[in-house]
C-alpha cells in the first residue's frame, strides 16, 4: 500500500502526462497500462510506467568499456583509444523479452 505522498506523486505524474499502470489486488504480479483512472486505491495500486534504462558506452580498443548517462557525455569523453563511441544500450523489459522469445 502506498503512502498518501506516494499516491499524490502518481496522481500528479498523471496530470503531467505520464503513463500510468494499474495493478489489481486479484493479480498482484501483473501491471497493465490504463487510461481510465478511477483512483480506486482500496482494490488497485497505481504506478508511473517504468521506462527502460538507457546508457551510452564508449568501448576501448583494449576491450574495456565505460558507461555514461547520456550520448553527449559519452561523445565528450571519447578519445582516440576508443574503438566505438556512444553505443546506446537499452534495457530489455519483460514485455519485450517475451515478444522476442515468441518470434523464435
Amino acid at each position: 500500500m502506498k503512502t498518501t505522498a506516494e499516491k499524490i506523486a502518481v496522481m500528479q505524474a498523471s496530470l503531467d502526462g505520464a503513463e500510468i499502470q494499474v495493478n489489481r489486488s486479484s493479480t498482484p504480479d501483473i501491471w497493465g497500462n490504463t487510461s481510465y483512472l478511477a483512483w480506486d486505491w482500496s482494490t488497485c495500486d497505481y504506478r508511473i510506467k517504468p521506462q527502460p534504462q538507457r546508457l551510452w558506452v564508449n568501448e576501448h580498443k583494449s576491450g574495456r568499456a565505460i558507461c555514461h548517462t547520456s550520448e553527449s557525455i559519452a561523445r565528450d569523453c571519447a578519445g582516440p583509444e576508443h574503438s566505438r563511441v556512444a553505443v546506446e544500450y537499452v534495457e530489455v523489459t519483460d514485455k519485450i523479452r517475451k515478444l522476442l522469445e515468441a518470434e523464435q
